[in-house]
Parts: structure tokens; C-alpha cells; sequence
């Protein structure tokens, strides 16, 4: 375990506390209560892949094959969720459901791994890409910005945490 990483508890806490905080939000603006299981559809789809991620990308190495492990590891599971999510809801949910899923591999590797490994450079562009195609796919700005919210204050929030001063009992962290 790296110094200064949140464990998993706190970090899965925060995410489900948050994705609770924002599907109020989303209630109170929005107003559609036909979109709330959608949304929890899409948040199971973030959460699931996020933790996978978190155990799965901060042990890739720099050889092909653990690099081929960790991508059939978080993609086969996001395929998976994209069919359950085409099946129980529609195409657009889908859609929607594969982006929410590169913003959870995103935020699992970013918060799982030491800001100076390669896995960290790999899995912030992944969390771009999945904001950047959520606002690619839906029409109405404020939802599609409510959507990523928990996940990249999750990993933003796990960033500050790395970065804190350690108490003076604790060494210095060795990860910067």
C-alpha cells in the first residue's frame, strides 16, 4: 500500500455519499423522477468499475502482458455493463453507461495509483476521455455536468488527501 492513499472504505464512502448528493441535485433541477433508476443504473456501472480499477491499475507493469490483463480486466467487465445497461434501459443509457464507466476506470486508477507511475498518466487521460464524451452524447449541458461530479471530486479529493502535510509522528510520504 503507498503511503498517503486513501483505502478503499473511505474512498468508496465518499463516492456513494456523493453520488447520493447528486442525484438530489439532479431531482431538484431536472424534475424527471423516470430518470432516477437510469441514473442509479449508470452510478452501479462508475462505482463497479471504479473499484476494479483501484485493485486492478496501480499493479500494471510496463510489460505487454500486464497491460493486456488490465485492459481485458476493466474493459470486459465495461462491455458487460453495457449490455445489462442496453437490456434494462436503451441504447442511450448505454452509451451514456460507457463513458460513466471510463470516468470509474479513471477515477480508480488515478486514486489507486502514486502520482508519479506511469499508471497515473495512463488513467487521467481515461477519466478525460470519459467527461469529454459525455458532453459529446447528451444534449443538456447541466445534467451531463452533474453526471462525472462525484467520481472527479472523488479522485480530486483523494489527490488533496496525498498531498497533505503528514503529522509529525508519520515520515514524509515518499510517493511525490
Amino acid at each position: 500500500m503507498l503511503p498517503n492513499v486513501l483505502t478503499l472504505r473511505p474512498l468508496l464512502t465518499l463516492a456513494v455519499a456523493l453520488a447520493a448528493l447528486r442525484t438530489l441535485v439532479h431531482f431538484a433541477v431536472v424534475g424527471r423522477i423516470g430518470d432516477l433508476s437510469n441514473l442509479a443504473l449508470l452510478d452501479v456501472t462508475a462505482l463497479v468499475l471504479m473499484l476494479l480499477a483501484y485493485a486492478v491499475v496501480p499493479s500494471m507493469g510496463d510489460y505487454f502482458g500486464s497491460m493486456f490483463v488490465t485492459v481485458l480486466a476493466t474493459l470486459l467487465p465495461l462491455a458487460g455493463m453495457g449490455w445489462l445497461l442496453e437490456t434494462l434501459a436503451s441504447p442511450h443509457v448505454s452509451l451514456l453507461g460507457a463513458f460513466m464507466g471510463m470516468v470509474g476506470i479513471g477515477t480508480g486508477g488515478v486514486t489507486g495509483s502514486s502520482v508519479r507511475s506511469i499508471q497515473f498518466y495512463i488513467a487521467l487521460p481515461i477519466l478525460a476521455g470519459g467527461i469529454y464524451g459525455l458532453t459529446q452524447t447528451h444534449p443538456i449541458v447541466l445534467e451531463v455536468a452533474l453526471l462525472p461530479a462525484p467520481y472527479v471530486l472523488t479522485a480530486v479529493v483523494a489527490l488533496a488527501w496525498r498531498f497533505r502535510k503528514p503529522p509529525r509522528d508519520e515520515p514524509a510520504p515518499s510517493d511525490f
